[in-house]
């Protein structure tokens, strides 16, 4: 008797939600597709995995009805695999990165394919809809405000921090020591306006359309960055150290031709590492950890490196960055066209990351999988991003 393994599946969320959509569509050979492509899942032993990175992304849309029946949906599935929680429950990304930050804990020269073995043999979690969910989905719409703020809170960064309108990410440290002066007084001032009249119209091009008031976002913006710098240094070495301080930054890890774009990069990922060490109450000390055996750190980080360009940036280009670093877990992972051009990016510059992704699909919508994956699930060799 053949052992028959499910195959663990992410999908993106317009896959996902569309998908769902067709299943309540008053249309019925739209519904007929969607129950189609149900029966392949099922006949195929196909898991969908799921994380709560994905159900936040599912519920914030813009109706209350439409976010309702996608949870209903979702419940009402025979079997799922989803994210543990550290804690128990459903997890996100966030515990991903704990679960790496303990197996990696357990040895100085653990590798990144063993931290990737550890983490992926306890990580997901089996079963239904409804086990996932709830008895109701009420809870879900309680807290379906604050998904929305957060939501609207990552529009916001991502059309701010991927502007390109000032890009200082090349400066390096050694220019900043070695500049002439610091700005003070009226002409900082005219400087700042500037700056502020260039990220604004650069937004307006770029910025995601869902963030109407951009004029307030940049004038709220270049307030912090004021704050931030008060009070101002008195030469550029002062100001190197003030950055380098307010970073976080240990200094063992900057040298003279570190950038301003490694110096911000680093931070976020410092960031990100203690606060999935932290929210766990284990009191883990990230500073141990060689971070080069952590994959979804050294995925986010190569993410970040490559300084992606697009002509518009969405704040759902976070949610599907996160969707694409289960591919480090999930058998097969299916992105859009835009995700999938980061990855095969990444796999050229970083050759240790495409070493410890498994299947990526760019497809354009769910029932378009089937044909993609038939040769792969009849034993036959199939190429994802290459």
């Amino acid at each position: 008797m053949q052992l028959i393994v499910p195959k663990f599946v992410s999908l993106d969320t317009s896959q996902l939600g569309r998908w769902i959509d067709d299943h309540f569509s008053n249309v019925d050979i739209i519904r007929l597709r969607a129950r189609e492509f149900y029966s392949w899942v099922d006949s195929h032993f196909i898991t969908i995995t799921l994380s709560l990175n994905r159900i936040q992304e599912l519920i914030c849309h813009d109706s209350e009805y439409v976010a309702r029946r996608r949870l209903e949906f979702i419940r009402n599935l025979g079997m799922l695999a989803w994210v543990k929680g550290k804690n128990g429950g459903f997890g996100s990304f966030i515990d991903v990165l704990y679960f790496e930050i303990m197996n990696a804990a357990t040895s100085e020269n653990v590798s990144i394919s063993e931290v990737r073995n550890l983490t992926r043999r306890d990580l997901f979690q089996v079963g239904s809809g409804e086990q996932l969910l709830g008895s109701s989905c009420e809870p879900w719409i309680r807290i379906r405000p604050l998904m929305l703020a957060s939501a609207q809170r990552a529009r916001e960064i991502v059309t701010l921090a991927r502007s390109n309108a000032i890009d200082i990410k090349d400066v390096k440290l050694d220019d900043i020591v070695t500049g002439k002066r610091i700005l003070k007084g009226k002409e900082l001032d005219q400087r700042l306006l500037t700056i502020r009249n260039s990220i604004y119209h650069n937004i307006q091009q770029t910025g995601d359309d869902r963030v109407e008031e951009k004029f307030e976002l940049v004038n709220s913006f270049m307030s912090s960055v004021v704050d931030l710098a008060s009070p101002l240094p008195e030469t550029p070495e002062d100001m190197l150290k003030s950055i380098i301080n307010k970073y976080g930054i240990n200094m063992e890890e900057a040298s003279k031709n570190t950038t301003l774009g490694d110096l911000g990069r680093m931070y976020q990922m410092q960031k990100l590492l203690d606060i999935a060490a932290g929210s766990g109450g284990d009191g883990l000390e990230t500073g141990a950890i060689c971070k080069n055996s952590l994959p979804t750190y050294q995925f986010f980080d190569a993410i970040n490196s490559l300084n992606f360009k697009h002509n518009v940036n969405r704040g759902s280009d976070i949610s599907d960055e996160y969707l694409a670093s289960t591919a480090i877990y999930s058998d097969i992972t299916f992105v859009d066209k835009r995700m999938a051009e980061k990855i095969r990016q990444i796999k050229i510059a970083k050759p240790e990351i495409a070493e410890i992704l498994n299947l990526i699909f760019p497809v354009c919508s769910y029932d378009k999988i089937p044909s993609v994956l038939s040769s792969k699930l009849h034993g036959e060799s199939v190429s994802g991003v290459s």
